[in-house]
């Protein structure tokens, strides 16, 4: 419990440490190279190593990809899920199922040396056009039932969301990599701000009162979808951030809300492509070093803990706080 206690403190300092515009947009970054991993997970690793890139254990690291952890690297310490059984205090059923977590130890590739792994997409390439345009703009159109409009704006709006017909409109004429950006922004309203929908939480109540961080909502996911697409954005992505710290609270359901829509976006996107696309050749073969680390924590049921196995614990106190999902 010592060492899952430390990575309880670890992940509240990470929270505050990325209030900072800046520390924000580093974290931002690390996520779009992690977007299946919880936003807690992400932190931990935002915290110990911050320009990671892919993580693994050591043992997926020396078996499956012929490269080994330098002698002295520290591990980076993350959440993972693990099973166990509690036996039915009235004897009706038998031996309930339960998820838990654990602390385990992963590495980043630059802690290792070996074989070499595929190379990832040239930045360069990307400056003009997009590759692949039509397939990404595809892609990101399938993630939300509203119709996507192509139009002369008369204002200086590249976009909006019009929630009351379920349409997106984009400004027509502008460059592919600002389409591609508008596109995911306002895909990413219509996924999260929608007023019509009913509330899940009385933090969707808050969201949708308040216009600056619905658009840092929508402008964070935008930013990661393009980053792990090496599409850069970040000259005019964080206009939007600049004073997150001293204009509202930062909240940490807003990480999780921004990962889930990202990780969506990215999953619709990476179906639309052709197979030989650039994208898809980085994403399919370094994929496994993302799933093999570690269970995405976004395919399991929220856990319970038995309270006789955590009563009193920090973790216990934690986890009921944040629903069982760390």
């Amino acid at each position: 419990m010592k060492k899952t206690d430390e990575l309880l403190q670890l992940l509240q300092e990470g929270v505050q440490k990325i209030q900072d515009g800046k520390e924000y947009k580093k974290y931002l970054k690390l996520l779009s190279s992690f977007p299946e991993y919880s936003s807690r997970n992400t932190l931990l690793i935002f915290q110990q190593c911050p320009q990671a890139s892919y993580v693994a254990g050591y043992q997926t690291w020396k078996n499956q990809f012929g490269r080994q952890v330098r002698k002295g690297e520290k591990a980076i310490r993350i959440f993972a899920p693990y099973t166990y059984k509690v036996q039915d205090v009235d004897n009706e059923k038998g031996d309930e199922t339960r998820i838990g977590f654990r602390s385990i130890s992963v590495f980043d590739i630059s802690q290792t040396e070996g074989s070499p792994l595929p190379s990832l997409v040239n930045d360069k390439m990307l400056c003009e056009n997009v590759p692949h345009f039509k397939e990404l703009f595809d892609g990101i159109s399938k993630v939300s039932d509203y119709s996507m409009i192509i139009e002369e704006m008369n204002d200086e709006r590249n976009g909006f969301c019009r929630y009351w017909d379920h349409s997106i409109h984009i400004r027509k004429g502008m460059p592919q990599l600002q389409t591609i950006k508008t596109l995911l922004h306002e895909t990413a309203h219509s996924l999260l701000h929608d007023p019509y929908q009913e509330s899940e939480s009385e933090f969707q109540d808050y969201v949708l009162e308040h216009a600056r961080l619905r658009e840092i909502e929508a402008e964070s996911v935008a930013y990661v979808v393009c980053s792990h697409f090496h599409l850069d954005c970040h000259e005019y992505s964080f206009s939007y951030i600049a004073g997150w710290k001293q204009q509202e609270k930062f909240f940490e359901e807003s990480l999780e809300r921004i990962r889930k829509t990202a990780e969506n976006l990215i999953e619709k996107i990476y179906e639309s492509l052709p197979m030989d696309s650039v994208y898809c050749i980085d994403h399919e073969q370094l994929s496994e070093i993302r799933t093999s680390s570690l269970i995405p924590i976004s395919n399991l049921k929220a856990p319970r803990y038995s309270s006789r196995l955590a009563a009193g614990s920090k973790i216990s106190a934690f986890h009921n706080s944040y629903g069982g999902k760390l």
